[in-house]
């Protein structure tokens, strides 16, 4: 985990409350580059959401710029 891109996500706004609940779960396990690796299943789990809301919350917040998806499966950044 990286304070620097936790403090980051914080600062961020989101559409939803679960957009940024994602958002910071996602921080909280990222690599010191920022990039996240694992299924959406996973995610659900770490943030307590349903999977369906993962999903939706992933392609809210890439449509705001916040993340984005890289050829490698599984990463975002």
């Amino acid at each position: 985990m990286s304070m620097q891109i936790l403090n980051w996500a914080f600062a961020q706004e989101c559409q939803t409350p679960s957009d940024k609940l994602v958002l910071l779960t996602m921080a909280h396990f990222a690599d010191f580059d920022g990039g996240y690796e694992a299924p959406n299943s996973t995610l659900a789990d770490q943030s307590g959401l349903p999977e369906m809301a993962v999903t939706k919350s992933l392609s809210s917040l890439e449509s705001a710029g916040l993340i984005s998806a890289t050829t490698d499966p599984g990463r975002v950044k």
